[in-house]
């Protein structure tokens, strides 16, 4: 007797269901992935873009507070000049060196109001003054970072991030050395940067050069004393300080920690 392999038709319903629902799940672990890929695709898009976004924000901000830096840099070009000081004896090296300290004073007074030139130029004549012994120049370069003048400060605009500026003043080379002429070529260097935990630390670098110009008048004369008729000698000195600023100049800007270059 042969036997009958034919199916009946309930079975060969049961076996396209059973093939159905495993296309069914192919197709849809198959659009599962695109999805997810899609998604993936346009969560990295999303991220890029508002990556890209906050870096053009740290941009804007620390080119405004280099340009406001800029700004300041350039008014502190100046000349400075005290009132004549007279003594019946020359004066010795200690109290020429205490003529050109206390240019120092005469210089931020003339400054009132105006809070950041000042420091700025105190920042500027300081390392002048740091630089000398027994009323010469010295500099030692970066060996003796003692001569350098260090100020760090905050530049704010309107929406934009408070930018950290971090300057350093540092005496470049001697021009000039005489007992009462001097001239120094200093060299200022500022990092602007905003700091953000997300995307990293932007950052650029403002530079400039200036000479610093010092110069002791000194004059003896002789006069007659008012009192007894007597003459005598007199001692006149004048102190004068020229600071002439060069054009300041970005050297270089990068990006640390997240984000991109």
């Amino acid at each position: 007797m042969c036997s009958d392999n034919r199916q009946s038709p309930t079975e060969k319903l049961k076996s396209q269901k059973g093939a159905s629902m495993a296309i069914a799940l192919l197709y849809f672990l198959v659009c599962a992935m695109v999805g997810s890929v899609v998604l993936a695709a346009a969560s990295a898009n999303v991220s890029h873009v508002k990556m890209e976004k906050q870096n053009e924000g740290n941009y804007l901000a620390v080119m405004s507070a280099a340009e406001l830096l800029k700004a300041q840099l350039k008014e502190c070009t100046g000349e400075w000049e005290s009132d004549t000081y007279e003594q019946s004896e020359a004066a010795d090296l200690d109290r020429k060196m205490e003529l050109k300290q206390e240019m120092l004073n005469l210089i931020m007074s003339s400054e009132n109001g105006m809070a950041l030139k000042q420091e700025l130029l105190h920042d500027f004549y300081q390392s002048y003054l740091n630089c000398l012994d027994q009323n010469k120049l010295v500099v030692s370069g970066e060996r003796d970072r003692s001569e350098h003048s260090r100020l760090t400060f905050e530049l704010e605009g309107d929406g934009m991030a408070p930018v950290t500026v971090a300057l350093t003043v540092k005496p470049d080379h001697m021009v000039l050395n005489g007992h009462n002429t001097q001239q120094l070529y200093v060299t200022a260097e500022a990092d602007l940067s905003v700091a953000d935990e997300a995307f990293g630390q932007y950052q650029i670098r403002l530079t400039m050069g200036g000479l610093i110009h010092y110069t002791l008048n000194e004059e003896e004369i002789t006069e007659n004393d008012p009192v007894t008729g007597e003459s005598r000698k007199v001692h006149r000195y004048t102190s004068q300080v020229i600071f002439s600023p060069e054009k300041p100049y970005l050297s270089g800007k990068r990006q640390t920690g997240g984000g991109s270059e």
